[in-house]
């Protein structure tokens, strides 16, 4: 099983850096089977879940989890549960969500 996680966090990581660049900073990778990451975004937090939420996605912000003041754009990416492709496959949706200028999806 370590393996496999191991396999989904690498995964989740090389989206990231490939759908975001530097619009992503990874704040803790090793953290069990999630991977907190800030997104370089002008969307709230709200927004950003929403948008994700019309797409299937479900997305989980830390702010509920910070003891320091949250930062804004900072989420929790769990991995335990999805495969490698639907991971590069989420995180490219998002990516493409969020790309877009649109206010009303």
């Amino acid at each position: 099983m370590r393996s496999l996680y191991d396999r989904r966090r690498q995964a989740l990581v090389k989206a990231l850096n490939v759908h975001f660049g530097e619009k992503a900073t990874i704040l803790g990778e090793k953290a069990g089977i999630h991977v907190m990451v800030r997104l370089h975004t002008p969307f709230s937090d709200e927004e950003i879940i929403r948008r994700a939420a019309l797409h299937g996605i479900c997305m989980m912000s830390a702010a509920p989890h910070d003891l320091r003041p949250h930062s804004q754009g900072e989420f929790i990416f769990g991995y335990g549960e999805l495969t490698e492709q639907q991971l590069e496959e989420s995180i490219c949706r998002i990516a493409q969500i969020l790309n877009t200028k649109e206010t009303q999806m």
